[in-house]
């Protein structure tokens, strides 16, 4: 008896069918081999956007012989945790015991810029004069995250120089400096 891998032995018992005893009956034990059972799981690739929580991560279990549940396998799915733009591996973590042979096939999860806009706002300032402060809204930020940008003027624009942001896909709207003649006095 035995269901885990192993060889085991087969053993049997003869009866005489014949009455007449001619025939001596010997009983050769033969063995029963149980192989592991091939698993493979695959692991899904999946995404998200910066900022996003994690979606759920999904794999399949596949069985080339026998039979095995997910559940039985202790499944769980891991990636490595930083939440930065770029590609990750996304792997299956398992508990099989010594009857399954298990093949991780990996996944792939790729984080992506989250987009986000600087909208300047124009300004007015007379002619020699110093230029006002120069503002600007910031839309589409994560919590805790400012972008990297200086404010510059232009001629009549103005603009924000974007400095490093690599987990936004940043969209400036210019804004405009309007200069009105200096009033002479007398």
């Amino acid at each position: 008896e035995g269901e885990d891998v192993g060889t085991y032995t087969v053993t049997g018992t003869a009866t005489t069918i014949f009455l007449d005893n001619n025939y001596e009956i010997t009983v050769v034990p033969g063995t029963l081999t149980i192989n592991p059972a091939k698993v493979v799981i695959t692991v899904d690739s999946a995404n998200k956007t910066y900022g996003d929580a994690d979606p759920k991560f999904n794999y399949t279990v596949d069985v080339t012989e026998g039979k095995v549940t997910a559940e039985e396998l202790g499944v769980t799915i891991s990636r490595i945790p930083s939440e930065n733009v770029g590609t990750y591996n996304i792997t299956a973590n398992y508990n099989a015991s010594n009857n399954y042979v298990v093949t991780v096939v990996d996944g792939t999860f790729t984080i992506t810029q989250r987009p986000a806009t600087i909208k300047v706002d124009s300004q007015s300032m007379v002619a020699g004069n110093k230029i006002p402060e120069l503002t600007a809204t910031e839309t589409g930020v994560v919590d805790g995250d400012t972008l990297d940008y200086e404010l510059k003027v232009d001629g009549t624009t103005i603009t924000a120089v974007l400095g490093n942001n690599p987990n936004y896909d940043v969209t400036v709207v210019d804004g405009t400096l309007t200069v009105s003649k200096a009033v002479a006095q007398n």
